[in-house]
């Protein structure tokens, strides 16, 4: 079984708990997890706790109460993966290449942005809009690295925009005659 500290002293946790939700990520680091059961609140992830998830991942989290009555979790366990790739457009900074998701904030870039390895770009370019397949999650205190699988071309280029949404709600782009 699990201990889980609350306040000075630590416990076994009761099934209650416990909540199984997915993650909202927000720009600023911190996330939110929506419940699978929709008679429950959402629950606050502060950045610590959210640091090594992203968008969309399926995850199990321990409740607390805060002093303001709102839910506040830890982290026990992330179940599922929501992203197993990121379309986005190549960047360089310094030596380095990064993929920004497609579609990001500003704010956002430096939160979602996904490390890019020089023989990891399979001939992409700055500026490319591209998919990349996520190789490694991020860390508490490190991004997520990726590997490029497909370069869709430059913004702007005719059916780009189609490209883009096809990758990145993985639908089907060839259908049978």
């Amino acid at each position: 079984g699990q201990i889980i500290r609350q306040r000075n002293f630590y416990c076994f946790p009761g099934p209650d708990d416990f909540v199984i939700g997915v993650v909202s990520k927000h720009p600023r680091g911190f996330a939110f997890v929506a419940p699978e059961d929709p008679s429950l609140e959402d629950i606050f992830l502060n950045r610590r706790e959210a640091s090594s998830l992203m968008n969309g991942d399926r995850v199990k989290v321990a409740v607390r109460t805060r002093r303001d009555g709102r839910s506040a979790g830890k982290l026990i366990k992330i179940e599922e993966r929501g992203q197993k790739q990121i379309v986005g457009v190549l960047i360089k900074e310094g030596k380095h290449f990064f993929v920004i998701p497609h579609g990001a904030k500003i704010r956002e870039e430096q939160v979602n942005r996904l490390f890019i390895a020089s023989k990891s770009q399979s001939g992409a370019k700055e500026g490319d809009v591209v998919v990349a397949k996520i190789v490694s999650y991020p860390g508490r205190e490190m991004l997520g690295k990726g590997q490029i699988t497909n370069i869709l071309g430059k913004s702007g280029d005719p059916g780009i925009d189609t490209d883009i949404i096809i990758h990145k709600h993985d639908l089907p782009n060839e259908f049978p005659p």
